[in-house]
């Protein structure tokens, strides 16, 4: 098949109002060795329905690509060697949901990223540094008042933040008890 015939039945799968859910069964099911254009078409494909048809999908969809991501991704801290681009790529996956759904249809999404922090610290870090970096792009999909609720949210928990990350990386288990 020649490629442009590729490029084309590719995206026209990509349009179809229910490739996401194959997609997301492949992103997170799989390994990214095993197929990596399978998985980056995957996630590609899951970052299109999330970006750009997150309005058509009905709220159990929605519940069930939220979970689904985040099922997996915290599960990634059990699983060895897990390649540092499968691991953003969840996050930022992630990410984008938490974006149209903080505040109003996800109002716990930021405290889920600090919960995980408690159980899986470096995926936890990573999702709150991947979600600050999509407050603080510039692409002009966030209003000023959601920007300004992510910023008090932040400043309200920062102490705690700061707090739990210095006896996590810098204090022993053995110090950690005695506080």
């Amino acid at each position: 098949m020649p490629r442009n015939e590729n490029r084309d039945n590719l995206l026209a799968f990509k349009s179809q109002p229910e490739a996401w859910q194959l997609c997301l069964r492949v992103a997170t099911a799989s390994d990214i060795t095993e197929n990596q254009f399978l998985w980056f078409f995957s996630t590609s494909t899951l970052e299109h329905t999330i970006t750009r048809r997150w309005t058509q999908l009905t709220s159990t969809d929605k519940t069930l690509l939220r979970e689904t991501l985040w099922n997996s991704y915290a599960q990634l801290g059990a699983t060895p060697n897990v390649a540092k681009r499968h691991r953003d790529t969840l996050a930022q996956l992630i990410a984008l949901l938490g974006k149209r759904e903080f505040p109003e249809q996800d109002p716990n999404y930021m405290q889920h990223c600090m919960e995980l922090t408690k159980t899986r610290f470096q995926l936890g870090i990573n999702l709150l540094k991947i979600t600050s970096e999509e407050v603080v792009s510039n692409r002009g999909d966030l209003t000023t008042e959601w920007k300004q609720y992510f910023y008090s949210w932040w400043v309200n928990r920062a102490k705690r933040v700061k707090s739990y990350v210095f006896k996590k990386r810098f204090c022993s288990p053995i110090l950690l008890m005695s506080v």
